[in-house]
Order: C-alpha cells, then sequence, then structure tokens
C-alpha cells in the first residue's frame, strides 16, 4: 500500500510540474517583441521663405531642424554671395544681412542631409521695380529756360524750365535711368530738392524702352 502511495504522490508531482512547464511556455508565447526604436523621417522647417533687404537691413530666420530619431539636429548656413548678404548663426537662429544691391541665395543644410534655400534681395529703397521697369526719381536740376528770356519786355507767365542733370548729358549710357520730361513750375526759384521728375531705367532683357523702329 505504502509503494501505491508514494507512486500515486509521485505522478501527481509530475502532474503538477508539467501543468506549471505548459503555463510557462504559453505566456512566453503570448508576450509581444519588443517594439524597435521608432525612425523619423528628418524635417528643415524654416520661418521665412524668402528675404528683401536694404543695404544694412537685418532679417533673423529661426529654424527647426529634427533628425531621424526625433530630436534636434545641428546645421550650417551659407551665403552664395558675401559680397551681396552675410549669414550670421546664433542657437537656432541665423540673421542675414544686406551688404550691397544684387541677389543671391542662402542655403540651410541640416546634419542629416535635409537642404533649403531662401532667395535675398537687396534692393534700394528709392527705386520701385516693376515686371519689366525700374523706377526712381529725380530732385537734381539745371536751369533751361524761363520767360524772360522772351523777346517781349514784360514777362507774361512767371515761369521756368528745367531738365534734371542726369538729362543735361547728351549721350546717357543705355544702362542709365531717363527722365520722362523736363520741369516746368511757376516762379523762377531753383526747384533742386523741393520738386521731382520720374526717371525709369528698363530691366534686363526688357524692350519696354526700346526706340520705335518705324
Amino acid at each position: 500500500m505504502k509503494k501505491i502511495e508514494l507512486t500515486q504522490r509521485l505522478l501527481c508531482l509530475l502532474l503538477m510540474l508539467a501543468v506549471i512547464v505548459a503555463s510557462g511556455c504559453e505566456k512566453t508565447l503570448d508576450e509581444p517583441e519588443p517594439e524597435p526604436e521608432p525612425e523619423f523621417d528628418p524635417e528643415l522647417l524654416l520661418s521665412s521663405l524668402n528675404m528683401a533687404l536694404v543695404i544694412g537691413g537685418e532679417q533673423e530666420v529661426v529654424v527647426a531642424a529634427i533628425g531621424k530619431d526625433g530630436n534636434p539636429e545641428n546645421f550650417a548656413v551659407t551665403s552664395g554671395n558675401e559680397a551681396v548678404a552675410t549669414v550670421t548663426i546664433s542657437d537656432t537662429v541665423f540673421r542675414v544681412t544686406g551688404v550691397d544691391y544684387g541677389t543671391t541665395k542662402v542655403t540651410v543644410t541640416t546634419a542629416s542631409g535635409k537642404s533649403r534655400e531662401i532667395p535675398v534681395r537687396v534692393y534700394d529703397p528709392k527705386i520701385l521695380e516693376t515686371e519689366e521697369l525700374l523706377i526712381t526719381f529725380s530732385q537734381d536740376f539745371r536751369f533751361r529756360w524761363d520767360d524772360r528770356m522772351a523777346d517781349y519786355m514784360i514777362p507774361l507767365t512767371k515761369g521756368s524750365y528745367w531738365h534734371t542733370v542726369r538729362d543735361w548729358h547728351a549721350f546717357l549710357p543705355d544702362d542709365a535711368f531717363r527722365p520722362l520730361g523736363s520741369l516746368a513750375i511757376s516762379g523762377y526759384d531753383d526747384p533742386t530738392g523741393k520738386q521731382g521728375v520720374m526717371m525709369v531705367k528698363a530691366k534686363n532683357g526688357s524692350d519696354a524702352l526700346a526706340a520705335p523702329v518705324d
């Protein structure tokens, strides 16, 4: 009897161990595999996409550069022509300064290889730019004629006529600003610095001011 009881106990113990092992296996099979670290697409965001500056003018741009790990990454900024505009960097901000008239591009490149370009134009605030013309004004004049030079003794209109200083020269280069006319005023006082005449110049490649061919 004792042998039978011992055998039964051993069988029960083995059965319990088998159940425990089977339960452990089932839990192992049900446990999910650890997920891999997420990978992000690198991002490069800028607070400005184009610039128009005067000489000495400055504009700041905020940069958000995100790497594949989702964290901020380093970036570099270069000017395509430092004679037109220069760049200085401070943390996540860079500043562009206008140096001379012209156009260039500022390039931002991140450590992960993302790159963006910002067009920069440094302009003269006294010149209006249209599709085909550049327009400005002249306030420098030279005396041309007044009614005191008429044949009669008493001037009737009390007026005078003035040419712009640029128009005074007979041979202007093709790329020079040209006045739309002379200035006629009442009286004989020099209008320099007080009056103005519109000056125009065709942009490169434009025939807006070409002489008629007929």
